[in-house]
């Protein structure tokens, strides 16, 4: 492997192809492909898979490449988000890849600290960093949220013990070795939502993940955003999808047990059960019909889910309570 340089010393071969799927983002193409001209990182390719716009990307993209040979434009050969991603790895000439969206920024030096990380780790790592949001409007206590929990994650490394509560990674926040990429796979056969799906690929893969102290995604947050208009990531999508992985990647077949008796738990509960899974709802309070949470100790080999985010004090009760009784975050229970 070649040393990846400051500048791009031939453009047919670039250390590092950027991939990103595009679909009516024409009002902010220019700055998202100004914030990675911009990096002083510079021996790139860029490839842009359009998925069939019906606003103005498609020429914004081909007026742009006219005067920046390092991007290159495909249109995707299918319908949808996972297509296009798989498109633009086939056209990818880079030894390390990274995916970027077209609605997002990269913050001064991403490309760089990534691809030295990336450089300095052996075989089989994924490096991701900080994220933050911003929006032209104001930013929902939501969101504001999920970047604390999401920063949190990463700089703890404790991707493994939140698998199945979030996606622990940024879907256009991540760098790997291509042929890595192609040799699980790629995207092919991904379910949506798809950037989650490949986490659980690189989990499943024996990938480990390794989190920079710095923010390298300023993430953009809009009404159209494809997370929030799309089926594909909608609360039970993402439900269907994690516990289906979790039955494969996690499960060992004596049965689970769920803390909560609410909304959550009531999905976790049913989708379970539709893939043939018993499952045993336990209650935080004593109510008739229903398992006491302290009766987890008198299951044999449990594995337990918890479909509770109470505030932090009772978070801490319920965490000591099964850390004194032997169970470990990751392999014991989880949180959903």
């Amino acid at each position: 492997m070649r040393d990846p340089k400051f500048l791009c010393v031939d453009p047919s071969k670039p250390f590092l192809s950027l991939i990103t799927p595009v679909k009516n983002a024409g009002a902010w193409l220019y700055d998202c492909i100004r914030s990675g001209q911009d990096q002083d990182f510079m021996d790139w390719e860029w490839i842009w898979v359009d998925d069939h716009s019906t606003d103005n990307s498609l020429d914004l993209l081909q007026e742009l490449a006219k005067k920046d040979s390092r991007i290159r434009i495909f249109t995707n050969p299918g319908t949808g988000i996972i297509s296009a991603l798989q498109k633009a790895l086939d056209e990818c000439r880079g030894q390390f890849l990274s995916r970027m969206d077209a609605d997002d920024l990269m913050p001064e030096g991403r490309l760089q600290r990534m691809v030295s990380a990336l450089n300095a780790s052996p075989s089989k790592t994924i490096i991701t960093g900080l994220v933050h949001y911003f929006s032209e409007s104001r930013l929902s206590a939501g969101y504001r949220t999920y970047q604390q929990w999401l920063n949190k994650v990463v700089s703890r490394g404790e991707f493994k013990e939140n698998l199945y509560r979030e996606c622990v990674v940024a879907s256009p926040n991540w760098i790997m070795r291509t042929d890595e990429l192609k040799a699980i796979g790629g995207f092919t056969s991904l379910e949506y939502p798809e950037d989650y799906d490949l986490v659980f690929r690189w989990f499943k893969n024996g990938f480990s993940l390794q989190g920079l102290p710095e923010v390298t995604l300023l993430w953009r947050e809009h009404p159209g955003r494809t997370s929030r208009s799309s089926p594909h990531y909608s609360q039970e999508a993402f439900f269907r999808l994690k516990l289906k992985r979790f039955t494969e990647l996690s499960y060992s077949g004596s049965g689970v047990q769920i803390w909560g008796t609410g909304k959550k738990a009531r999905l976790a509960q049913s989708i379970l059960r539709e893939l043939g899974i018993p499952v045993t709802l336990m209650s935080l309070q004593k109510k008739e019909g229903l398992d006491h949470y302290t009766n987890i100790t008198q299951y044999q080999e449990p594995q337990l889910l918890v479909a509770v985010y109470p505030p932090q004090p009772q978070l801490e009760t319920l965490e000591n309570y099964l850390h004194k009784n032997a169970f470990m975050r990751g392999r014991d229970y989880w949180f959903l």
